[in-house]
């Protein structure tokens, strides 16, 4: 029997716009059909993104990594905009909003209209990129941390059920206090790249609290992993629904792309940092 992102996938893979009603908060089938539409839009937006130097420009012209992280955040969320109304997606647009607008009126918590909900996921997206590089780059270095496989520790984390990814999310790559740990669930690869460890990030110990709707607005001192806080593995969160994943994740391509761009101007900006420091502390002598 398919999973539910097997099904999601499939549904991508048609081009289908169709998107069932939910019926209920977490309604899996409107979820796996929601996704499957969206990630038809995305795809075009990151060829879009990759091919025209209009849209990713300003990421090579960014000084500070912080920078590079909002620039992308805000390019991708245009693009994927410009995309989903653009005469091309008319129907996929359609769909994605009718669906939003249903599970808003069943569950208010939710993103209002479409266009919001995917704001979030650029920023989720963003923000994960740049935890990822600056995890990397202040343990292995720099040339390590800007690996263009390193794609696939993030393939890894956004395939996540979203209670899972959200617990993890918190525990460790917005975390700094436990950046440590993270690196001892990843391994070098022959090649200069990094990989999770076999059994992780699933196997990985995460603070019960994560686990908490309002986990976003504790400290990092209740997160920490070190023995102070209830703890419990990744692969023992409850799941709420059904794991369909990020719909980015659909293609391999569209991540090694995106991640390729931005560990490349990740990779320039703090050799560019470097360079001036060193520059400044040259003169200074």
């Amino acid at each position: 029997m398919a999973s539910s992102r097997g099904e999601s996938i499939d549904k991508y893979r048609s081009r289908e716009t169709s998107i069932r009603v939910p019926i209920s908060e977490n309604d899996n089938p409107n979820k796996i059909d929601h996704y499957a539409v969206l990630a038809q839009v995305i795809d075009q937006a990151v060829f879009d993104f990759c091919d025209d130097p209009g849209y990713n420009k300003s990421l090579y012209s960014a000084k500070t990594l912080i920078e590079v992280q909002e620039r992308l955040r805000h390019d991708m969320e245009a693009v994927v905009l410009t995309a989903l109304t653009s005469e091309q997606f008319i129907n996929h647009h359609q769909s994605l909003s009718a669906s939003q607008e249903q599970r808003v009126k069943i569950d208010s918590a939710k993103w209002s209209n479409i266009e919001q909900n995917i704001a979030a996921g650029s920023t989720t997206f963003a923000n994960s990129f740049s935890y990822l590089f600056s995890i990397l780059q202040s343990h292995l270095g720099t040339d390590t941390a800007s690996h263009p496989d390193n794609w696939r520790l993030l393939d890894r984390i956004a395939k996540l059920n979203i209670n899972a990814f959200s617990a993890y999310y918190t525990t460790y790559l917005s975390n700094r206090d436990n950046w440590t740990a993270f690196i001892d669930q990843i391994e070098l690869t022959s090649n200069g790249g990094v990989q999770f460890k076999p059994g992780f990030p699933k196997e990985a110990p995460i603070s019960v609290v994560s686990t908490s709707y309002y986990a976003r607005i504790l400290t990092n001192v209740d997160l920490r992993i070190d023995g102070t806080t209830p703890l419990m593995q990744l692969k023992d969160v409850e799941l709420s629904d059904d794991t369909i994943g990020c719909p980015v994740t659909f293609c391999n391509e569209n991540l090694k792309k995106l991640w390729e761009i931005y560990a490349s101007q990740a990779y320039r900006v703090t050799n560019e940092q470097a360079l001036s420091s060193g520059d400044t502390e040259a003169s200074a002598q």
